[in-house]
């Protein structure tokens, strides 16, 4: 086993997140008034100062370009109490994302397609100017958060352990802040100057597959899955055939994509077959060898956000939201770099 993330060859459940987007033009970086410094600054705690910003203090009006953010499922913001000790437990977050950004030109030729990864919980030498870590122990803070262009992606293992959640020591609002968590669960796009429509799409998942929560989820039979997966919050939908229909259609995509035989079918197109023999080979060099259950054991968290009118850099967008969110629909692009993410059922909330 080499030192990446392991590849999961087995089915997903698709659980669907908001997803909000913020345009900032130049006109509104220079306009008067001011910004609210709403970040949370651990520096200034380890210091033996309040982290909490002060009332009314200012910062810098963010850069120009595309500022998404994400919201965890509501099921990976709840905390459980325990009856015996009183302490309340919040469920891991997932640790990479996956940001796609679809250009579509004015002239109707093919979309293009940039793809980045954001490694959430690489901690790095503090940086007043990134979003901050605590110290559990009361050292001093760290930097956290990576972004990586797909092509410079290597599936990095996370040597610590998996800590990452919604809420960080002594701060359970901290995910709910911009600036707390830029290249965690937001991610700043510097669009270029000419306009053009966009679209956004993230899908995010475990780098280590036993802290996904829905690992625990038992796969002896329907009944015991569609149970614990109730606990969680989740169903994949209303018909009483759903996950009959679900297995179905993971098992004729895995015999046709050779999840476990190695070997796509030819019917494939050529492309899908590059993409299906990249996939085998990954997984051959850092995957998990062994089969898996037809009944889903991890997540991919995904959100779109579509037809984003971006007019460049020197149009004032005022600070409204923009863009139209689609929280039922994941967009896959196949393409052989795309190895941890393989479609199949979808979570209704």
């Amino acid at each position: 086993m080499s030192n990446v993330a392991p590849v999961w060859p087995g089915p997903r459940l698709l659980v669907p997140m908001a997803c909000d987007v913020l345009l900032f033009g130049l006109p509104d970086q220079q306009s008067v008034g001011d910004w609210a410094n709403t970040q949370t600054n651990y520096q200034n705690l380890y210091m033996g100062a309040d982290a909490v910003p002060l009332p009314f203090s200012t910062t810098n009006r963010p850069a120009p370009g595309a500022h998404l953010m994400w919201t965890l499922p509501s099921t990976l913001r709840h905390g459980t109490q325990s009856t015996i000790t009183g302490e309340v437990d919040f469920p891991l977050a997932p640790n990479r994302w996956l940001v796609m950004r679809i250009a579509y030109p004015n002239n109707a030729s093919a979309p293009t397609l940039t793809a980045a990864v954001i490694n959430s919980d690489v901690l790095s030498t503090f940086d007043p100017n990134l979003s901050q870590y605590p110290d559990g122990s009361g050292a001093a803070p760290s930097t956290i958060g990576q972004f990586q262009s797909l092509e410079a992606w290597t599936a990095p293992l996370n040597s610590g352990g998996d800590f990452l959640k919604a809420l960080v020591p002594g701060n359970i609002s901290w995910s709910a802040g911009y600036d707390n968590i830029k290249n965690v669960f937001s991610f700043h796009d510097d669009l270029p100057n000419q306009a053009g429509n966009y679209a956004y799409v993230v899908a995010g998942w475990y780098s280590a597959p036993t802290s996904d929560p829905a690992y625990a989820l038992p796969t002896d039979n329907e009944d015991d899955w569609q149970d614990a997966l109730d606990k969680l919050d989740w169903s994949i939908g209303t018909g009483l055939n759903e996950v009959t229909d679900a297995i179905q259609a993971w098992s004729e995509f895995a015999n046709v994509w050779g999840i476990n035989s190695g070997t796509p079918s030819s019917s494939l197109p050529e492309q899908l077959q590059n993409a299906a023999k990249a996939w085998a080979t990954w997984r051959n060099t850092n995957g998990i060898s062994e089969a898996q259950p037809n009944l889903a054991k991890q997540l991919i968290c995904h959100s779109l956000i579509a037809t984003i009118n971006w007019q460049g850099k020197d149009i004032a967008y005022g600070t409204g939201v923009l863009g139209e969110e689609s929280n039922t629909l994941l967009l896959l692009w196949v393409i052989p770099e795309l190895r941890p993410l393989l479609p199949i059922w979808r979570i209704w909330l």
